[in-house]
């Protein structure tokens, strides 16, 4: 769980979501394959999302933790349960209606890197991409 802030936060958080993959792809899936004998590789997804939160430290003495409630935490842990082959980053509209163009568009042609997809699970249109920034 990451919590931005400021101006850009959807910006930097985008491009943090599109880094987890390039990262995944290109440094920590190589590192297993060439330190184990095997055909596992990691499988993840980030979600996105925007909205005022709480954070409260619980737990014991010497052993608590923050905890982050609010609606864009909920959302995010959900998004970051999908499983599809080519997409591995999803953010809501809140989120992608007001990305700066270098985290909306890539590519020499200026390809839109999102798409909107109806996510039958969540009940709710978002945008999901399989592209990755190079961390």
């Amino acid at each position: 769980m990451a919590v931005f802030i400021g101006v850009a936060k959807r910006t930097n958080a985008t491009i943090t979501a599109l880094k987890i993959k390039g990262a995944v792809q290109e440094i920590i899936n190589p590192a297993i394959k060439a330190r184990y004998t095997t055909e596992y590789q990691i499988n993840h997804a980030v979600g996105v999302d925007l909205s005022k939160a709480f954070v409260a430290r619980t737990g014991v003495r010497g052993s608590n933790d923050l905890v982050w409630i609010g609606p864009a935490a909920n959302m995010a842990a959900k998004m970051s349960d999908i499983r599809e082959p080519n997409y591995h980053s999803y953010i809501t509209p809140a989120v992608y209606d007001r990305l700066r163009d270098d985290a909306k568009l890539g590519g020499a042609s200026n390809t839109n890197m999102w798409e909107s997809w109806w996510w039958a699970d969540g009940q709710a249109t978002i945008y999901r991409s399989g592209w990755r920034w190079s961390p």
